[in-house]
């Protein structure tokens, strides 16, 4: 049995915890210039059930709402936008799972491949998203 924050700072208590993923956008503005950047973020977390989930995704993605001053004397403001999606990823061990996808349209296509292109994604080094932990 687990214990979670609920609405209003109640106590929840749920007996079964299920992974959930959920994505969200972020922008950052900058005083007088507006916004710079769009992020879009994907959390992993356990919850109780959707409910606590989208209580649970959103206090962890307003916790990186942030301002400050930058080095040019301007206030910098680091907003969440919106929680655009939450998924339930089940409850078992996470092994192996996708969790985030987005597709975009390319118009025009690009016609410099064709069904024939070889790819050789081996030979790239993965980069770092500037996320750390686990």
């Amino acid at each position: 049995m687990c214990v979670d924050d609920g609405p209003a700072g109640k106590v929840v208590v749920v007996s079964k915890r299920m992974w959930y993923s959920g994505s969200c956008r972020r922008v950052c503005i900058i005083e007088g210039e507006g916004v710079v950047t769009n992020e879009q973020s994907v959390y992993v977390f356990r919850a109780g059930d959707r409910a606590d989930a989208t209580r649970r995704f959103l206090k962890l993605a307003k916790a990186q709402d942030k301002e400050f001053d930058n080095l040019e004397g301007k206030r910098v403001r680091w907003a969440l936008v919106s929680i655009d999606t939450l998924d339930d990823l089940g409850d078992g061990q996470m092994r192996d799972v996708e969790v985030h996808s987005t597709m975009n349209d390319v118009d025009p296509p690009d016609s410099s491949m064709s069904l024939e292109t070889k790819f050789s994604p081996e030979e790239f080094e993965p980069g770092r998203s500037g996320i750390t932990g686990w």
